[in-house]
């Protein structure tokens, strides 16, 4: 999410939620329904509806789900966990100079993303309340303090559980790629 192509925090979001889901894709929906002047809701203009697709193994969404809950709890994603008391997985990003910070998290029911910077410019924030911002600061707090706020007072949920496993296969060298033995010249010391 981070680097020279710009991507809103709208599409952060939604790629957590996808992890958070088990893999499957639900496009954004900002309007749910639509309340037509005479009282009657509008249904078919399709409002509401969702669209979902399986986008990545649930086996796959469950790995990287580990891994994102250990950076809250032992990574630089702590900050957000705090007191949290659920599932939660998430990560940190700083740009260079620290002109952008994020933090993208998500719980069972719940994906969020908080960036922090200027719309207009990149402007560094290396001092800012004494602290440089890196995501683990203030986006992490923020983070934390609007989920806590959103889905505190809910039963804490798990994870899904994903439903199928990794296709192990044996390959020979060759079978893809090239075989050590046909077609390999390596490189010299000057790298050529």
């Amino acid at each position: 999410g981070l680097g020279s192509a710009g991507v809103s925090p709208l599409d952060m979001a939604s790629a957590y939620a996808t992890l958070a889901a088990g893999g499957i894709y639900s496009e954004p929906m900002a309007i749910r329904k639509v309340i037509l002047p005479d009282g009657t809701e509008d249904k078919s203009a399709g409002w509401g509806e969702p669209r979902r697709q399986r986008v990545i193994a649930d086996w796959v969404a469950d790995e990287v789900t580990k891994i994102l809950e250990d950076n809250m709890t032992q990574g630089t994603g702590t900050g957000a966990n705090l007191f949290l008391n659920r599932p939660a997985a998430g990560k940190t990003g700083t740009t260079d100079d620290h002109t952008d910070a994020w933090f993208c998290g998500y719980t069972p029911n719940l994906s969020t993303t908080v960036w922090v910077g200027y719309p207009q410019a990149q402007i560094p924030m290396e001092n800012v309340h004494g602290i440089s911002v890196a995501g683990g600061t203030f986006p992490a707090t923020i983070w934390n303090l609007f989920v806590r706020s959103s889905i505190g007072h809910l039963e804490p949920r798990d994870f899904p559980e994903p439903r199928s496993e990794p296709e192990w296969r044996s390959f020979d060298t060759g079978e893809y790629g090239n075989d050590s033995s046909e077609d390999f010249t390596p490189y010299d010391s000057n790298g050529d």
